[in-house]
């Protein structure tokens, strides 16, 4: 008789940790989720700070502006490598004087806008003066484009696009100088 109430106690207390266990269990998954989910929480409170900050003031800014707001959220990309991407992206063109324009894609979608102004010099004579400037919503959307493109290589942030021209020009380094190798063994 001893041996029988044994057993359904022993089978309990089975039960009871293997229930403890699996208890434990979903707390630890459910804690990783919230962590998770703070994380997630922190890293998105800097682009709401950033998107109050951009919808209260209402200007466009330059795009040099522009690259030292992305500098500050953590792309490392200054004024001229941001020109080049821009142009390498389709929203600007550069024009034969040099000057870099909005395509007509930028300006549909709104998030560039090229101001007009006219300078008297000074001779008198009055001149046109173009200058490219990112709108709020050109702020937000090319803050969020950069963000999800960002392709680390060498330190530097470069789109997916330039990442892959980087590596084939480093791949095709690397055959010239096996096939140098190569001659070079086969002249030996």
């Amino acid at each position: 008789m001893k041996q029988s109430e044994q057993k359904p106690v022993q089978n309990r207390t089975e039960d009871f940790e293997s229930l403890a266990l699996l208890a434990m269990e979903e707390l630890q998954k459910e804690r990783a989720l919230r962590i998770a989910a703070e994380e997630r929480l922190a890293a998105q409170q800097n682009k709401v700070l950033f998107a109050d900050a951009v919808s209260a003031s209402g200007q466009s800014i330059l795009v040099g502006e522009m690259a030292n707001i992305l500098k500050q959220s953590g792309i490392e990309i200054g004024q001229n490598r941001l020109f080049a991407r821009l142009r390498e992206s389709g929203y600007l063109y550069r024009q034969p004087c040099g000057d870099n324009r909005p395509t007509q894609k930028s300006l549909e979608l709104g998030v560039m806008e090229l101001k007009e102004q006219v300078v008297v010099n000074a001779h008198g004579k009055p001149r046109v003066t173009r200058t490219v400037k990112v709108t709020p919503k050109g702020q937000l959307y090319f803050m969020e484009l950069l963000t999800r493109q960002k392709d680390v290589i060498n330190g530097e942030a470069v789109t997916k696009k330039t990442a892959k021209i980087q590596r084939d020009s480093e791949r095709r380094r690397m055959k010239r100088l096996e096939a140098n190798a190569q001659a070079e063994a086969q002249n030996a």
